[in-house]
C-alpha cells in the first residue's frame, strides 16, 4: 500500500484503497485498488503500479484489519507517509 501511494504520489486530500477481495483461482489477487478521479498524470502512475502490483504481490494479509461493515479495506493518504504536510 505504501509503495503504491509514493509512486503514484495523488494530489491532496485523495486516497488511495484497498479492498478485500474474496478468492478466486490461486492466480488471482485477494485485493482490488480503487481510488477517487485523478488527473491523466496521476491516473497513468496509478495504473501501472496497480497493473504491476497485480503480477508482483497477489496476497495481502488482511488477519490485522478489522471487519466493519462488508470486506476489509485500508485507505491511505500521500500526506499519512510524509513528514511534511502536502
Amino acid at each position: 500500500m505504501e509503495e503504491l501511494v509514493l509512486h503514484v504520489q495523488p494530489p491532496k486530500g485523495c486516497a488511495i484503497v484497498l479492498i478485500e477481495r474474496p478468492l478466486g483461482k490461486p492466480s488471482d489477487p485477494n485485493w482490488v485498488a480503487t481510488v477517487s478521479p485523478m488527473v491523466s498524470e496521476y491516473a497513468r502512475r496509478y495504473t501501472a503500479k496497480v497493473a504491476e502490483l497485480r503480477k508482483t504481490d497477489l496476497r495481502i494479509d488482511w488477519s490485522e484489519v478489522t471487519v466493519l461493515d462488508g470486506p476489509r479495506r485500508i485507505a491511505l493518504r500521500r500526506s499519512e507517509l510524509i513528514d511534511q504536510p502536502v
